[in-house]
């Protein structure tokens, strides 16, 4: 909401540098070692805005910009960004986070990565990706117990693989039937409630005369 806000106001470069500065509120939080204020701040930022995720936000926003306009600062930008998060999240998941900035910069930048990356299954795995992001967290945490538990000759490492599996279904109906009956519905009743808004004054009189003479 309110990077949407801020597009439609004040333009999209507006827009993403909001998203960055949120995103800094986290690594001076970091900087100033927990001073109450600052800390405090942070939070409250993070509450309202999700803070600690602006700064992806911005960084993609910038990475699909370089990938419309293939302007180099742009790029830049993207990279400087996703990294100057990478070194501020915990070191357990900064392998994990650099993967993620090194495969989003070679998708856009180079065309052996795009072939790759436009593999059927990679193709359907982004499919579905946003729909499953969604679902999975404590649906896929809550069937990975439930098959350990019932199947306990099942590998552990195998358990979150099969529980995956049924949700990715899910995320596919989602992502196939139930998203775009949905966006249609919405476009048609947005087209309703437009042309409605243009119907002259005196539409809406003559209506009313014919309802109370029919």
């Amino acid at each position: 909401i309110a990077f949407g806000l801020l597009y439609f106001i004040a333009g999209g470069a507006a827009a993403v540098a909001s998203m960055f500065g949120l995103s800094l509120l986290h690594v001076a939080d970091i900087l100033a070692g927990g001073i109450p204020y600052v800390h405090q701040l942070a939070d409250n930022a993070n509450t309202l805005f999700g803070s600690y995720f602006a700064g992806w936000f911005a960084a993609g926003a910038l990475y699909y910009r370089y990938w419309q306009q293939k302007e180099v600062r742009l790029l830049v930008l993207a990279i400087g960004i996703a990294s100057s998060i990478v070194v501020t999240i915990p070191p357990q998941s900064r392998l994990a986070a650099g993967m993620i900035v090194t495969l989003f910069t070679a998708a856009v930048v180079f065309e052996s990565a795009q072939r790759l990356f436009a593999n059927r299954a990679v193709v359907f795995v982004g499919f579905i990706s946003y729909p499953l992001y969604l679902l999975h967290q404590n649906i896929m945490v809550a069937l990975t117990v439930d098959i350990a538990y019932v199947l306990p000759w099942v590998p552990l490492g195998l358990t979150s693989i099969l529980a995956i599996l049924p949700i990715a279904g899910v995320a596919w109906l989602v992502a196939a039937v139930i998203e775009p009956k949905a966006i249609m519905a919405l476009r048609r009743s947005s087209v309703d409630a437009g042309a409605m808004a243009r119907r002259p004054v005196a539409s809406f009189r003559g209506t009313a005369k014919r309802a109370r003479n029919p």
